[in-house]
């Protein structure tokens, strides 16, 4: 869920936040720090201090690693929200300043060919895998 006292996104099954550090991704408790504050802007996924988070190597495949760079606006970096429920009508207001749905879960997709969405791994770094694999579903975010 998207919490808004915290403004980070949590994971729906660890409820932990999004997070870069040290030029990856992972999942980790949340402190709200600068590297746990992001928005959706177009097709990036940009941190509050302008990092944005890549494919590392350019490498689209199977476990490959999910890390942070400078923005270049390159495939790698481009990324898909993709809603796994049905939209409610009845919401009058669906979006807000940090570009995602109110309310519904999601994976975040590579837009690289083969269209993964992270997954977490170990101890919570994040990498890409096809949807519907291994622990995928757990990736899920929710925005509230």
């Amino acid at each position: 869920m998207f919490d808004y006292t915290s403004r980070t996104i949590l994971n729906v099954a660890t409820k932990k936040s999004l997070n870069f550090y040290n030029n990856q991704v992972d999942v980790r408790s949340t402190t709200s720090e600068w590297s746990q504050l992001f928005r959706f802007r177009g097709d990036l996924i940009i941190n509050v201090k302008g990092k944005v988070m890549q494919v590392d190597n350019n490498k689209d495949r199977e476990g490959q690693n999910v890390g942070v760079g400078s923005k270049q606006g390159t495939r790698n970096q481009k990324w898909g929200i993709l809603y796994t429920d049905q939209e409610d009508p009845m919401k009058k207001k669906t979006e807000d300043e940090f570009g995602f749905k109110y309310g519904r879960p999601f994976y975040i997709v590579t837009q690289m060919c083969s269209g993964r969405a992270l997954k977490a791994h170990g101890r919570g770094n994040l990498l890409l895998s096809r949807r519907g694999r291994g622990n995928l579903l757990s990736m899920q975010f929710f925005f509230d």
